[in-house]
């Protein structure tokens, strides 16, 4: 018997660690010749055996970046699997230092949901743990050959080859594309906004539209700040999955680089269609003390150099990210380069006008737990001190959410759900906390599909099937008083949930900063 007709042999549920092994499911980068031997859930990401050797398959990585080898045999990748806590450590392996990756390694091993599930699948194949995966990791990506993988046939539909040589420096109407590369208008206009110095560097005149590249400084100071509040948050709420939506909330208005500004464009008064975008950072190596790293939920976007061999990351200038090179910016502060590219005619010159409008910021106040209808709470909007009346108006404990199945998975379908309304009337949510369940994998499980009239359902998922599963409440008038009232559902869990376990966040919300319109021409 094979390790994985063992597994499910004795019933050994891999999915606590992150994989799927009933799906099996081929992709265009799926190398020829290769066994898949399970799905993650995310992103259509996967792991295939070719010729003894373990691979991950990244459907959604840029065309280069689809394969990397983790382990040598399937023994070793289990091996490998029960070192790390979990599947989740292999795939972010390549974009952690060593101190970081023990740091996350130490905190996946120590989560009860993992541990069960390691220690059966120990026992049932007389499997101990790699001693250092940190390095068996990096050692498998140096000794990789690229040219030894064959893809499908379909693979270069969605690969072009290149029409022009590589470029030090190019810039493309979408990421990854290839062909000429827009031609750049240096522009490098300098601004304030949201307590942080911005620049507008480049223009680049492409062949659909116009991409711009913005720029956001942060300096040490407000680095190391986010840092102490992040200590801070940990102290007192720990590290919780049931607190982590409320650490992220308080966090956020310390975060360095502001990354999250909505963008819209106008030539000569007529708006331009937005057509995406993507954003990376860079801090200095000389901020990043090692007992200082955030954990996986607030890892900083540290974009800083490949990793060298040992897999930390070299201190050469010539590394530095090839935005901070190219713009010749500062490199003792901290970047965050933002790109937006919009759709344009063909004669892309006159007059245009860059809008910035932040991002909402949401706050909470303290958690609370609701127990019957007709409970009034007295809340302070953490933005201003301003005191407001929440009204629970309806509550039901346990409520059944009917889900179709999808891809083989079953879904919870037990929440708790409450109707609530805000006096005065504001930007406000009742945001429940806490992990629900996972969806499940399960064989011929006939669907249903019944559901609830007060709220509509998300599931969460990669190309290969669904993961995570949230309900959304309505919201209506009340007929008798004319008050906006909103439906909220707790996370899903497969059993009835105690409502004395169920706790609440009340999120207010606020716009923070004014708009910013940025005025220039291209003749």
């Amino acid at each position: 018997m094979t390790v994985w007709q063992i597994l499910a042999h004795k019933k050994i549920d891999l999915s606590p660690l992150g994989l799927y092994v009933q799906n099996k499911a081929r992709y265009f980068c799926t190398p020829v010749g290769s066994k898949v031997i399970a799905h993650t859930g995310v992103d259509g990401s996967h792991y295939v055996q070719l010729k003894g050797t373990v691979y991950l398959v990244e459907p959604m990585e840029t065309p280069g970046n689809f394969i990397r080898p983790v382990a040598k045999s399937e023994e070793d990748f289990l091996r490998l699997l029960m070192a790390c806590g979990g599947e989740w450590l292999i795939g972010a392996a390549k974009s952690l230092r060593r101190k970081e990756f023990e740091q996350f390694r130490t905190s996946e091993l120590e989560k009860d949901e993992n541990k069960a599930t390691l220690d059966a699948l120990g026992r049932a194949l007389s499997l101990t743990p790699i001693d250092d995966p940190f390095t068996y990791l990096m050692a498998m990506r140096r000794d990789f050959d690229p040219a030894s993988i064959h893809f499908p046939k379909e693979y270069h539909q969605f690969v072009a080859a290149p029409e022009v040589p590589a470029q030090e420096w190019a810039v493309y109407f979408r990421e990854g594309s290839s062909g000429k590369p827009g031609k750049e208008i240096p522009l490098n206009i300098r601004f304030s906004w949201q307590d942080r110095e911005w620049r507008l560097l480049s223009a680049y005149l492409c062949g659909k539209g116009i991409v711009l590249d913005l720029a956001v400084r942060a300096n040490e100071e407000q680095y190391r700040t986010f840092l102490e509040k992040h200590r801070e948050l940990l102290e007192v709420y720990g590290e919780s999955e049931e607190y982590e939506m409320l650490r992220e909330m308080k966090l956020e208005a310390f975060q360095p680089l502001i990354m999250n500004a909505d963008a819209v464009l106008s030539l000569n008064g007529i708006p331009l269609s937005s057509s995406g975008g993507i954003g990376t950072g860079y801090y200095p190596k000389s901020w990043s003390a090692e007992e200082q790293a955030p954990s996986k939920e607030q890892a900083l976007p540290v974009e800083q150099a490949a990793l060298s061999e040992d897999g930390e990351y070299p201190d050469e200038i010539d590394q530095l990210p090839a935005f901070v090179r190219h713009y010749q910016l500062d490199e003792t502060y901290g970047w965050g380069l933002i790109r937006r590219s919009f759709l344009a005619p063909r004669r892309k010159t006159g007059a245009f006008t860059l809008t910035l409008s932040p991002e909402t910021a949401s706050l909470p106040a303290d958690p609370i737990q609701i127990h019957a209808a007709g409970e009034r709470f007295s809340l302070k909007n953490p933005f201003d001190g301003k005191e407001y009346q929440l009204t629970i108006k309806n509550f039901t404990p346990d409520e059944k959410i009917e889900i179709p199945p999808q891809n083989g998975m079953i879904f919870p379908t037990h929440a708790a759900s409450a109707g609530f309304s805000i006096q005065p009337e504001t930007d406000f949510f009742l945001a429940p906390m806490g992990p629900g369940d996972q969806p499940r994998m399960e064989a011929d499980t006939p669907a249903c599909f019944g559901m609830t009239t007060a709220a509509s359902i998300g599931i969460i998922g990669g190309a290969d099937g669904p993961t995570a599963v949230f309900v959304s409440g309505k919201s209506e008038k009340d007929a008798r008083t004319e008050e906006l009232v909103q439906n909220t559902f707790s996370n899903l869990t497969f059993e009835p949930a105690d409502p004395e376990k169920i706790h609440w966040l009340p999120v207010f919300h606020e716009k923070l900063f004014d708009d910013i319109s940025i005025e220039f021409s291209i003749e």
